[in-house]
């Protein structure tokens, strides 16, 4: 199974939906590296995930995975939405690894 954006679409607010693996631009996901900010630094990776079918749309090149409405809480939908470049206002943009219990 892979994540994949709903209907093959790149609009805002796109979901992504676990799908069957079939080597689509909606499934290829590129993970770009992000500065981490304090109290994280030196104890975590950080990055944003932008869809190849979206950075091929020249209407949307700027688009990433984050959480609808902003919203950070538990069972929030996940959505393609325009990047923000905000990790202050807006982290429900930024995926992070830790390299321990946080």
């Amino acid at each position: 199974m892979c994540a994949s954006l709903y209907g093959g679409n790149v609009a805002n607010g796109t979901p992504l939906i676990l799908w069957t693996c079939d080597g689509g631009y909606d499934q290829a996901w590129q993970f770009i590296s992000q500065p981490v900010a304090p109290p994280y630094s030196g104890h975590a990776q950080c990055y944003t995930i932008s869809n190849m079918a979206a950075f091929e749309d020249m209407y949307n090149p700027d688009q990433v995975i984050g959480v609808d409405g902003g919203n950070i809480r538990d069972g929030a939908d996940i959505v393609l939405w325009s990047f923000f470049n905000d990790p202050v206002n807006h982290p429900d943009q930024y995926w992070c690894v830790f390299d321990g219990p946080v």
